[in-house]
């Protein structure tokens, strides 16, 4: 069985109806987006280019295999851009599993004396609340399988919640257009 949240009335599926619209894509004008630059070729040809504001990516693999280092170095890189001798990113990285003294050892084997903000929270949220506030240019989840609401019972980790968790998260990505990255452990054959 699988838990989902009953939306009470007025919200969208009952009782109020949005107007939506047909879009005729021929009679859009087509506008290359500015793409934030990872630091890695490779990393950006695989996003096609470069990081897309306001997309939510998941990177997933087998525990151990480099996920966080990879999306650390991404971190880094992100927040060493500068304009004029002035950073023009900040990246906020949500540690579900580790802590921020465990994150620190990870960037100092990577590279000296660099500065990342961390927040360790587990409730998607608070992270939402946070994100807002601090209004970040990238942000990292690490991992989306730590997050939960209190709206459901279930534990952190089912599939209800990492639903539940994705649909939030994805939807104050198009919302602030702040790029949002999951990291995913697949964990079963």
């Amino acid at each position: 069985m699988v838990e989902t949240i009953e939306k009470g009335k007025g919200e969208r599926g009952k009782g109020k109806v949005e107007k939506t619209e047909i879009i005729d894509l021929s009679k859009i004008q087509k506008t290359d987006f500015k793409r934030l630059d990872t630091g890695f070729e490779e990393f950006n040809r695989v996003l096609g280019g470069g990081v897309v504001a306001g997309s939510l990516v998941l990177v997933s693999g087998d525990p151990g295999i480099g996920k966080s280092t990879l999306l650390t170095q991404l971190a880094l890189n992100i927040n060493d851009l500068r304009l004029d001798s002035r950073p023009v990113s900040s990246v906020l990285y949500v540690a579900g599993e580790e802590s921020a003294h465990q994150i620190k050892i990870r960037v100092d084997r990577i590279v000296k004396n660099s500065n990342l903000s961390v927040l360790n929270e587990v409730d998607v949220d608070m992270i939402i609340s946070h994100i807002e506030q601090f209004n970040p240019s990238l942000v990292i989840i690490d991992s989306i399988q730590t997050l939960e609401t209190v709206d459901l019972e279930s534990i952190a980790g089912s599939v209800g919640q990492v639903r539940e968790s994705t649909h939030r998260l994805q939807r104050l990505a198009k919302l602030t257009h702040v790029p949002i990255f999951l990291v995913g452990h697949v964990t079963k054959e």
